[in-house]
């Protein structure tokens, strides 16, 4: 439900914006672009250093583990060392124990690795892939190929990786072998040693493409899946998921097609490992006796299908297990951020600059998703025209001001209809005060010509169950009553309305009078009575209002 409500909010926005081109963009407060930038570094972070352990580094390791490695034997017996042996006791039971291999586990992969390589192992090969990387990128920007033109992409990337099939040999032996002395740079292959994975690479580089382009180009001609973006502005779930299975079904087939291709491409490149590098993983070199000597007269590596050949059952089980937990954990990394991220940006997209909470964790308090006050952000220069008296610029001052203050807790303020003098309010209850903490309350405030003069009117929608609070939603507190003397006697003129009141010491007032009803002279006069008589009553129907400002009612 929390998934479908998120891409219903997408669709509803990308279609908002296409409708309405010049919408003005998002704007954010200070803190929320900090936090937010701060977000995203630490997801770009999070996820390749996850991407490379768990997604590159272990499932390489996997590739090539032996099932069955060399066991150990252990004495079962209590024998004193310092003591000769008993002739009585030379049928000692022997426990012939098999070692279960390094990379049953992900955590014994990173333990063993630790062990063999350092606390940054499962980092090694870094710079060699960072060189790989940059490397593509320049000599894939040499080629002026289209985005858009997949087939033109494939031949760049092919040719591309065929030019540094060495470095993706190299990265390998780098990763499956023990530290070495060399630099990376020191042990990059020759030639010989690229002519013979040029053909490996292809090989897995053309089971990926046509395990992508075959199903894009069905899916690509069946007229209720061809999109294009102009009919975005009739864009709903229905259809979003048809251009989505477009390209996740092709993406889908390419990535189950690269985990059989990658681990032979893995194999082969594993087989030409020198023989003065240690593995780090234990490993039949020979694979079977398929691996014969260039001395030999051999090839000096495994052949295509030699290398799943010999790639037997638990071994393909453990490193497609690999691939997989690697990915979980990738999605568990993603799926965090992401919500993370939509907590921070929703509200803003929605409502415009929202003024946090007094608290350390300001995104915890984002807006309700079912809630939608005015979209209207506040901008001087297209408010109407009675911006231009006298009422109008302070209010607009204020409002501003509001808007970028970072110390009011809790409020977010907009015009309706770009009208100054209509302010819609949400109110964002802090757990800290009685009953109503937690809730978000929407509120109108209405000012007059005579502001500052004259106080506004303050509108709960929908209304709030409180003493002080008319049932049809008009705020009765003191400091909105006109400045004049209280003929009931209730009130002195102190009290009342003044000029130096502005809309944030309403509203901080309002909020306080949430925390504590004065029942003397109540607007709501069922609301005192529970107040005073029912205490257990009144705070029922108090958090009835709270879920239903949270849209569970």
């Amino acid at each position: 439900m929390v998934v479908h409500s998120f891409m219903r909010r997408g669709v509803e926005l990308i279609q908002e914006q296409a409708a309405n081109p010049d919408r003005p963009s998002v704007e954010f407060q200070g803190w929320q672009a900090g936090l937010l930038t701060f977000t995203i570094i630490a997801f770009i972070f999070s996820v390749l250093a996850v991407e490379y352990t768990y997604g590159l580094l272990v499932p390489t390791l996997a590739a090539i583990e032996d099932s069955n490695p060399d066991i150990f034997v252990r004495i079962d017996t209590d024998q004193d060392p310092t003591k000769p042996i008993d002739p009585a006791d030379a049928d000692a039971e022997i426990v012939v124990t098999p070692p279960r291999p390094v990379t049953s586990k992900l955590r014994t992969t990173i333990k063993h690795l630790r062990a063999r390589a350092g606390f940054w192992s499962r980092f090694r090969g870094f710079a060699m892939f960072i060189v790989m990387f940059n490397a593509q990128g320049i000599l894939s920007s040499m080629f002026p190929v289209s985005l858009s033109n997949f087939i033109g992409q494939f031949f760049v990337q092919m040719i591309v990786g065929i030019l540094l099939a060495n470095l993706q040999l190299t990265w390998i032996h780098i990763v499956i072998s023990e530290p070495s002395p060399k630099r990376f740079y020191q042990r990059i292959p020759g030639f010989k040693a690229w002519k013979k994975i040029v053909p490996v690479y292809a090989f897995e580089q053309a089971v990926v493409a046509g395990a992508f382009f075959v199903p894009f180009m069905v899916g690509s001609r069946i007229p209720a899946l061809d999109r294009r973006p102009s009919d975005f502005t009739d864009l709903n779930l229905g259809t979003a998921a048809q251009m989505a299975s477009v390209f996740s079904v092709p993406w889908l087939c390419a990535f189950f097609a690269s985990i059989p291709a990658r681990a032979i491409f893995i194999r082969v490149a594993a087989s030409m490992l020198p023989e003065e590098d240690e593995a780090i993983v234990p490993f039949d070199r020979s694979f079977g006796g398929k691996v014969v000597p260039a001395i030999l007269g051999g090839a000096g590596k495994l052949s295509i299908s030699d290398a799943w050949k010999t790639f037997d059952g638990p071994a393909r089980g453990r490193y497609c297990k690999a691939i997989f937990k690697g990915f979980a954990i990738q999605v568990a990394i993603s799926t965090f951020f992401i919500l993370v991220l939509v907590g921070q940006t929703i509200p803003s997209v929605l409502y415009g600059p929202i003024i946090p909470f007094n608290s350390p964790y300001p995104f915890l308090y984002s807006l309700p998703p079912h809630t939608k006050p005015s979209t209207n952000v506040f901008n001087p220069s297209t408010t109407n025209t009675m911006a231009t008296t006298p009422a109008g610029r302070m209010l607009s001052r204020q409002l501003s001001q509001m808007q970028s203050d970072k110390d009011i807790p809790g409020i977010s303020c907009g015009l309706v209809d770009s009208n100054v003098f209509e302010w819609e309010v949400m109110l964002m209850i802090s757990d800290d005060v009685k009953l109503y903490g937690g809730g978000f309350f929407r509120a109108r405030l209405s000012f007059p010509q005579e502001y500052p003069h004259l106080p506004p009117k303050m509108k709960f929608d929908p209304p709030l169950f409180h003493p002080n609070i008319y049932p049809n939603g008009d705020v009765c507190i003191s400091i909105l009553h006109p400045p004049e003397e209280d003929k009931w006697g209730y009130e002195s003129a102190s009290e009342r309305w003044s000029p130096v009141q502005t809309p944030e010491t309403i509203l901080l007032s309002v909020i306080s009078m949430l925390s504590s009803p004065n029942d003397e002279s109540p607007a709501n006069v069922e609301a005192a009575r529970l107040w005073r008589e029912d205490p257990k009553e009144f705070k029922k129907e108090v958090r009835k209002c709270v879920r239903a400002s949270l849209g569970e009612e």
